[in-house]
């Protein structure tokens, strides 16, 4: 299985972790978040120069993801067809997640008019959180008051059409119109999308939350990013050639229902600030090497 699978007792050795969070135990994937070096300040622009720290083992390729709702040729790892390259980084002082998507498509299906949104229809990067690690629904329930909200989120980043702003928003129910983009604006998220050629640049940082009510932050319970901690976090790649289907939908994880269901999305670890420096090629290359079948 072409995946990042965790075994906790080799992370423990490798890193010298004591007392790493435990999660559900259903996803089966891990992924890792190292901390932002104190003398880095990662801008949401676009521009990936302020990732050059960034250890490179940690970084999640093309070969590591998982392909969905595609056939044949468009299921294998085509450099030339698509590929992305993701990073995900955690800062304990802003207390946000931080991570840039870089994608190379042939294709790319983005809205043209002012307004369109990318939900289902174009090239779109969703996010799947579940911050406390709960397991459970992702598809949003009403509280006993009518009120949507969830433990677990399904966020969309929008890139927009040409000349607009980007979109980071989270989906109730799986409905565009039940959307919260209170979550992607400042001080909670930020969000910028550059696309320069057939590449293209997803970069953002975002709060978490334990829970998150459409009502707004006063309603919902921001999650605490803690060092050595596991918490539930992915993304999925909507990639379209033409309108109305998919080439194909990358994972990074290989559940097809982790927008449903929490217990699907993958575990990130959150590393503790000297393991991005201390961890070395080798070591990197003997963790990933215990992750696959």
């Amino acid at each position: 299985m072409k995946a990042l699978k965790i075994l906790c007792a080799g992370l423990c050795i490798l890193f010298g972790m004591q007392g790493v969070a435990t999660a559900h135990s259903d996803s089966g994937i891990t992924l890792f978040a190292p901390a932002i070096p104190g003398n880095v300040e990662i801008s949401v622009d676009g521009d990936l120069s302020d990732w050059s720290w960034f250890p490179e083992g940690a970084v999640i390729t093309t070969d590591q993801t998982f392909a969905h709702v595609c056939e044949g040729a468009n299921c294998d790892p085509v450099p030339e067809d698509f590929d992305w390259t993701i990073r995900i980084a955690w800062d304990d002082a802003s207390n946000k997640l931080f991570f840039s998507v870089d994608v190379f498509d042939d294709i790319w299906l983005i809205p043209s008019n002012a307004g369109e949104r990318s939900l289902h229809n174009w090239d779109d990067l969703e996010i799947v959180s579940d911050p406390d690690n709960s397991g459970g629904d992702i598809g949003g329930v009403k509280d006993a008051d009518g009120i949507s909200g969830r433990h677990g989120q399904q966020w969309y980043f929008s890139q927009g059409a040409p000349g607009e702003g980007t979109r980071m928003e989270v989906i109730y129910h799986g409905a565009d119109d039940l959307a919260s983009t209170w979550p992607g604006d400042p001080p909670y998220g930020e969000s910028a999308f550059t696309l320069d050629g057939n590449r293209g640049v997803y970069e953002a940082s975002m709060v978490l939350w334990d829970y998150l009510s459409e009502l707004g932050p006063e309603e919902s319970i921001a999650h605490d990013l803690t060092a050595d901690e596991t918490v539930g976090f992915g993304f999925l790649y909507d990639e379209r050639d033409v309108e109305g289907g998919y080439d194909a939908q990358w994972k990074t994880g290989p559940s097809t229902t982790q927008w449903q269901t929490a217990n699907d999305v993958p575990d990130l670890l959150l590393l503790p600030p000297t393991t991005a420096t201390s961890v070395g090629t080798n070591s990197w290359a003997q963790i990933k090497a215990t992750f696959n079948d």
